[in-house]
């Protein structure tokens, strides 16, 4: 219902069916996709997240992948360029994050998506950046600090209910904050 508060719940699997050209994100962890017939079967497992976190995006992109850290771009020069550079990046500041905060908060494999322009987004082990975000990686720091400021938010994340009128205090402004220390 509308207004109701979230909960854990658990996919297993769920298994997406797209036109083979795209790639999809669901969260969770990424299984092995398969082509038939010129659709792509995708499964996903996704273990006692919040179900608020579940989300789902289908675009034409292109895989990027350093272990378990996963970038999904554009095809354009600029996008792949950034893409290298953004995993990297990720890469040592979830190091930071692990070290000084939730250690447990992202285990597993993390997704970074390139997305149309209507603003960056964090849901679980899903975060988006739009795609002005993205291609200003490399020359502006608010990029950065947009990308750690999204990255930060599972590793600081307070149960605090909607109801509280601390919520929005505990859901955008610890983040605000602790991404901070990191990138110093």
């Amino acid at each position: 219902e509308s207004g109701s508060p979230s909960y854990l719940t658990s996919f297993r699997p769920v298994i997406l069916r797209i036109p083979s050209s795209y790639q999809i994100v669901f969260g969770g962890r990424y299984l092995v996709d398969t082509v038939e017939h010129g659709i792509r079967i995708s499964p996903w497992q996704a273990e006692n997240i919040d179900l608020f976190s579940a989300q789902c995006s289908a675009q034409k992109w292109r895989i990027v992948r350093k272990g378990g850290l996963y970038a999904f771009h554009y095809s354009d020069d600029v996008s792949t360029k950034q893409a290298y550079k953004v995993l990297a990046f990720s890469d040592k500041l979830l190091g930071a994050y692990r070290a000084n905060y939730n250690a447990r908060a992202l285990a597993g494999e993390q997704f970074i998506l390139e997305l149309p322009p209507f603003g960056d987004i964090s849901s679980g082990n899903v975060t988006g950046l739009a795609i002005d975000t993205w291609k200003a990686f490399d020359d502006e720091v608010s990029a950065k600090i947009a990308l750690a400021h999204e990255l930060v938010h599972p590793f600081v994340n307070a149960n605090v209910p909607k109801s509280d009128s601390l919520y929005a205090f505990a859901i955008e402004g610890f983040p605000s904050y602790f991404h901070l220390p990191a990138l110093g």
